[in-house]
């Protein structure tokens, strides 16, 4: 369906939807058809280039966060220009001087709306991009990571060495928390520019390691040569043995009248090694989990998880390769928390502490997740159901974490901390005499089992329950046992001495 261009632009804002600017439904239709009416032409094989563009414009202009009309838009252009990395011969008028002083004064709906016009005779501008990158970075909302990528990844493609798009790469895919994807960014800073001292400390952050290594990334084996090769190659073998015959001196083999070549064995890393195994035999699981593993502890996760997949996808049977897949997420989502954490301390920015918060949740739910698999796989493992019950009883999930923790406490070895666990959970729900009991039930088998931290544990939370319930005795009884085993508890000390003071008037 054709669309009329003076009613595009008189219905369709001229302003970019920024900020808490919200698009109204009628405005979003608007903008579909927009964008379907342009993906109609593209399909025609041959067509109007700047027509389209003209359509890609106005949607990424009043929609500069939705990542498919960013991706459309750049396509467009990148065919036009056959993709030549550097668009068109001349520039007329890009309109680039507005362009940046919008930027410089950070003018961020200026430069939404100014930016596509400077593309146009250039998808490749890295400062442009660059410029528009940061104008996604700055609304603060994550519907715009995609597309800030999107911009980040043309600018590279005209210049992957150039320090400056490099680094922002880097850090906008650390603010987003992938940092994984964020380490050859900084890698290709340092080789550029080998005194940075920021991009030397965000890679030991990420990686442990102080220096660039060389990139490990799985190569494909050769593949053994086929039939019809191996025929080709002796009838070959066999022509260059009529034109030319072994001179004096030179090695043969006696079947064969051929040279041996003296061959130069290249020890193989043991990574390489595995995927070499794994080559040969793709049902070979031991192997699968061997190089998952090795890549985990180089912490590059993301390769470690393809490698258990595969696995998994060679097995399906195999419960145990599926249940590493799963430990290897967890490990993952820790990891990732902990680079969040130190990057937060680091930068101190509202943005870095909302990561760890959203990074913290994730991992929660994820944890959750797993552990309810595992109960409901080992319905018999104890120590699961106690995991998952601390798990639940972090997010507040109080009920349904007790349900977890009654079936824990019959594993006597662990039973003191379900029992604390467990009336933790109780005083939550203002169940406190059935919380006190299992604080004192705690404490005299801690006490049995040597458990000195669980004891001390039990016997605090009973003392400052029992007092708030007004059962002084039983909270004196329990301080006085505490401060003998630990003096310097907490605040053991300074309760007991109010809470004689108070019996004693008493």
């Amino acid at each position: 369906m054709s669309i009329d261009q003076s009613h595009d632009e008189r219905e369709i804002r001229s302003e970019p939807a920024t900020g808490d600017v919200v698009i109204s439904p009628a405005e979003r239709r608007q903008l579909q058809q927009l964008f379907d009416q342009a993906k109609q032409l593209v399909a025609q094989g041959k067509y109007d280039f700047d027509r389209v563009n003209e359509l890609f414009t106005k949607c990424i202009v009043a929609d500069p966060g939705n990542s498919l009309y960013v991706d459309a838009f750049l396509d467009n252009l990148a065919r036009k220009y056959k993709n030549n990395l550097k668009g068109a011969m001349l520039h007329v008028f890009s309109g680039k001087g507005a362009f940046k002083k919008a930027v410089a004064r950070e003018d961020w709906s200026q430069v939404f709306k100014s930016g596509p016009t400077v593309l146009r005779t250039n998808p490749w501008d890295v400062r442009t991009l660059q410029g528009m990158a940061t104008a996604c970075e700055h609304q603060n909302d994550p519907s715009y990571h995609l597309a800030e990528i999107r911009y980040l990844n043309n600018a590279l493609a005209s210049d992957s060495k150039n320090v400056e798009p490099n680094r922002q790469m880097a850090k906008s895919l650390g603010r987003m928390g992938r940092f994984e994807e964020a380490v050859p960014y900084w890698q290709q800073v340092l080789i550029n520019a080998p005194s940075d001292a920021e991009a030397k400390e965000t890679l030991e952050m990420l990686t442990g390691k102080t220096g660039i290594e060389e990139d490990a990334k799985p190569t494909a084996p050769i593949p053994p040569p086929t039939t019809r090769d191996r025929e080709d190659q002796i009838l070959e073998e066999q022509v260059s043995r009529l034109i030319r015959r072994p001179s004096a001196g030179e090695q043969t083999d006696p079947l064969t009248e051929e040279k041996k070549p003296a061959r130069r064995q290249i020890p193989l890393t043991p990574r390489q090694e595995l995927e070499q195994r794994i080559h040969n035999d793709p049902t070979d699981t031991e192997s699968y989990l061997q190089l998952a593993e090795i890549l985990a502890l180089d912490e590059r996760y993301g390769e470690a998880k393809r490698v258990l997949e595969k696995a998994c996808a060679a097995s399906p049977g195999e419960i145990h390769i599926r249940e590493r897949l799963e430990d290897l997420r967890l490990r993952q989502a820790r990891n990732q928390l902990a680079i969040a954490e130190m990057q937060a301390a680091r930068l101190e920015t509202k943005q870095a502490r909302e990561l760890v918060e959203r990074l913290t949740e994730e991992l929660s739910q994820l944890e959750i997740e797993q552990f309810t698999v595992r109960s409901e796989r080992y319905p018999e493992e104890l120590g699961v159901r106690f995991e998952l019950g601390m798990r639940l009883k972090k997010l507040g999930k109080y009920s349904e974490a007790i349900k977890q923790f009654q079936p824990a406490a019959e594993e006597i070895d662990q039973k003191a901390a379900a029992l604390i666990a467990w009336g933790e959970c109780s005083q939550h729900l203002r169940q406190y005499d059935k919380a006190l009991n299992n604080y004192l039930v705690a404490s005299e088998l801690a006490k049995q089992q040597d458990k000195n931290e669980c004891q001390k544990l039990a016997l605090y939370r009973a003392a400052v329950l029992a007092s708030g319930m007004n059962q002084l005795e039983t909270a004196v009884k329990c301080l006085q046992t505490l401060v003998i085993a630990d003096d310097d508890y907490k605040d053991a000390q300074s309760r007991l001495d109010k809470l004689k003071k108070i019996t004693d008037k008493g």
